[in-house]
């Protein structure tokens, strides 16, 4: 790969360790409410895809795995209804998830394409009767992030000359 696709990629290595600094700092600002765990797998019982520059991240970390590890993967039927890449209830390549799995279950900003509004995993704030009424400081901004997430993959797509198309993470697995 290219200086150019290198450093899209160590670009994008910060990126994450900044939104992951931003998730670990939401868990504990919403203490006990945010419950999220090992094994609680809800959020990935739907297929997912990937942009190109996640997608690289998740090829190397699957090409890292231990044979007997892919092979149970490769095992599993691809179906509409899980990721490809849960195991036993964890993710196989935790540490290289797409943006949107390192996301899920705190407050987030979203937009609805009407205004803009707030996600968060039914499994978490179950102790308050209603939603509460979120401050900044209470939320991921998905907005903003998949807005940083656009630029880096459109650097990565630019440099390595791959498609813009968005992988399937069972593609990733079988390919």
């Amino acid at each position: 790969m290219s200086d150019d696709t290198e450093r899209a990629l160590a670009d994008y290595a910060a990126f994450v360790a900044e939104a992951d600094a931003r998730m670990g700092a939401l868990t504990a600002r919403h203490g006990g409410a945010i419950t999220c765990h090992a094994g609680c797998d809800d959020c990935c019982r739907v297929e997912r895809s990937a942009l190109p520059i996640e997608a690289e991240i998740v090829r190397r970390a699957l090409a890292d795995l231990p044979l007997p590890t892919i092979e149970r993967l490769r095992a599993i039927p691809l179906s509409p209804d899980r990721c490809a890449l849960l195991l036993d209830g964890l993710c196989a390549v935790y540490r290289a998830r797409p943006l949107i799995c390192r996301t899920h279950g705190a407050p987030l900003l979203v937009d609805t394409g009407e205004e803009m509004g707030v996600s968060i995993c039914e499994l978490n704030m179950a102790g308050f009767s209603d939603m509460p009424d979120f401050l900044d400081d209470d939320l991921f901004d998905t907005v903003a992030a998949n807005g940083g997430l656009s630029a880096l993959n459109d650097r990565f797509v630019a440099a390595s000359g791959c498609s813009p198309d968005r992988a399937p993470l069972g593609r990733l697995l079988r390919d």
